[in-house]
C-alpha cells in the first residue's frame, strides 16, 4: 500500500470481518476509516487504529455511551453539516423541490471524504467534497443515478 491509501469500511459485514481488515489494513499503513453504520461498538485497540470514525448525531450518542474515545470523529448532521473533532462545515443548500431521495446521501458524502483524503486533501477540503457529494446524491432516485445523467 502507498501512503495515501484510505481504506473505507462500514459495519453492515460481520463484525469480525470488519476487525480483521482494519488490522490488516492499519498494518499495511493505509489509513482506516469506519463509517459507524449501523453502529455496534468496537474493541478500544481497534477504535485506536481508525482516523477518522464517521457517525451520525445518534450514532455519535452510542459511541460516547460505549465509552469508545476515536483518534478523530466525524459527525454528520444531515443537511445541517457536519463537525470533524469541532471543525465545522455548514451543509450545502439543495432547495427542496430538488430532493428527490436520501438514500445513499451518507455513502457518497463517505465515499467523497475518503477520495479526497486519498488525493492529499486536508480535513476541510475533505469535508467539502464529502457535502458536495451527498448534496449531488440527494438530487436524484436511488443511491445511484440512472446512465442518463
Amino acid at each position: 500500500m502507498k501512503s495515501n491509501d484510505v481504506v473505507l469500511l462500514q459495519q453492515e459485514i460481520p463484525p469480525e470481518v470488519t476487525i480483521a481488515a482494519i488490522r490488516g489494513a492499519h498494518d499495511k499503513g493505509a489509513r482506516v476509516v469506519l463509517n459507524m453504520a449501523p453502529f455496534a461498538a468496537l474493541p478500544e485497540d481497534v477504535i485506536a487504529l481508525i482516523d477518522p470514525v464517521i457517525v451520525n448525531e445518534h450514532e455519535a450518542l452510542m459511541l460516547a455511551d460505549a465509552g469508545l474515545v476515536p483518534v478523530s470523529t466525524v459527525t454528520t448532521f444531515g443537511a445541517q453539516g457536519v463537525a470533524w473533532d469541532g471543525e465545522q462545515r455548514p451543509g450545502v443548500l439543495v432547495s427542496a423541490d430538488k430532493v428527490a431521495d436520501t438514500t445513499g446521501a451518507g455513502d457518497a458524502f463517505c465515499g467523497a471524504l475518503c477520495a479526497a483524503l486519498a488525493s492529499g486533501a486536508d480535513r476541510s477540503a475533505a469535508l467539502v467534497a464529502g457535502l458536495n457529494a451527498g448534496a449531488q446524491a440527494v438530487q436524484h432516485d436511488g443511491a445511484q443515478p440512472d446512465g442518463n445523467l
